[in-house]
């Protein structure tokens, strides 16, 4: 891992509110480590909310630098 600034950030935070946790098909459910779905508040996008403060606070990217994120 570098240190900022970056050209690229990539992420695939958790974004499902808890209360869908339980309607999530099995293959997915049963199979993923709850960490990497159940989203980090109610609204399930808390991981989305840090990263974009982080991104405009933090001088976190070069001038022309990318956010790729993975949305429901």
């Amino acid at each position: 891992v570098s240190s900022p600034p970056f050209t690229l950030v990539l992420s695939n935070p958790p974004y499902i509110p808890p209360s869908h946790m339980a309607s999530l098909q099995a293959e997915v459910r049963d199979h993923e480590p709850t960490v990497a779905l159940r989203g980090w508040d109610e609204d399930g996008v808390g991981a989305y909310r840090v990263l974009a403060q982080q991104l405009a606070s933090d001088e976190m990217l070069l001038p022309g630098g990318r956010v790729v994120v993975e949305v429901g």
